[in-house]
């Protein structure tokens, strides 16, 4: 079932659901899970798949999130009293 554009480039361990068309040009980074639809020409990444810029800005938010998740239970804190 999924239909693939020309020139489509799939990296390592990348997987497409049933039914899903990928635009031409598009390239899907490792480990990428295409889930829905991709126009022709994006760069994606992660999973479910999202554009490459945004994949790279919340991985490089990851390892801040312990501390972005105190920082809201304290201001919700501050709020209740």
């Amino acid at each position: 079932g999924a239909k693939l554009g020309d020139g489509v480039i799939l990296a390592g361990q990348s997987g497409i659901a049933n039914r899903v068309s990928v635009g031409d040009q598009v390239i899907a980074s490792s480990r990428c899970g295409i889930t829905k639809d991709i126009e022709a020409g994006q760069v994606i990444s992660g999973f479910p798949a999202i554009p490459n810029k945004l994949w790279l800005r919340c991985t490089a938010s990851f390892k801040r999130l312990p501390e972005i998740a105190k920082t809201i239970r304290n201001l919700n804190n501050q709020e209740s009293e």
